[in-house]
């Protein structure tokens, strides 16, 4: 992250993180920073002590984080939906909440659930909606991607739900 400095997100996270100043060794980076200051200055830093290849600076703030993108929710209709055990999972996209696609569990086989889209999407987030079924949800899971459907690469750790089953009577888990 700091190999860009002084770019707008290194500066956001030293603002984020209240810290005050920055030595800079310019032999250490692959352009120099202090001697670029003394010729143009930067908005928020300020140059508090400079030597040969090294100079301290104060993080004055940083620029405000971009707005997020808005979300472009992926059109399911064309959507194939297949589960480990070869079955239709078609329920697990249908839209009703008052279905719901159940795999078996089988303690030496990973299950899984396959979704392929008619095209290409950038991906930012996945969310599944539980509905009144807020006892079948993923005990721990992996999220990956493929574009020919051979070759995958997986686009999460393997992990567990942050927030297992928190407010699933009243919410369904995102």
């Amino acid at each position: 992250m700091f190999s860009r400095f002084p770019d707008p997100d290194s500066l956001r996270l030293l603002a984020d993180l209240k810290v005050g100043l920055v030595v800079v060794h310019d032999d250490l980076r692959p352009g120099p920073i202090c001697l670029r200051l003394e010729f143009r200055p930067m908005p928020y830093l300020s140059e508090t002590w400079s030597g040969q290849k090294t100079c301290i600076l104060r993080v004055l703030g940083a620029p405000p984080t971009p707005p997020t993108p808005p979300e472009q929710l992926v059109a399911l209709a064309g959507a194939r939906l297949t589960g480990s055990a070869g079955d239709s999972a078609a329920a697990a996209a249908d839209g009703d909440l008052a279905t719901h696609w159940v795999q078996d569990i089988v303690p030496t086989a990973d299950g899984w659930l396959q979704i392929d889209l008619p095209e290409h999407h950038p991906v930012r987030r996945i969310r599944l909606r539980l509905g009144p079924h807020y006892g079948d949800y993923p005990r721990h899971y992996r999220v990956d991607a493929s574009t020919d459907g051979v070759q995958w690469a997986p686009l999460t750790p393997y992990g567990w739900p942050s927030h297992r089953c928190a407010g699933c009577c009243t919410t369904p888990a995102t």
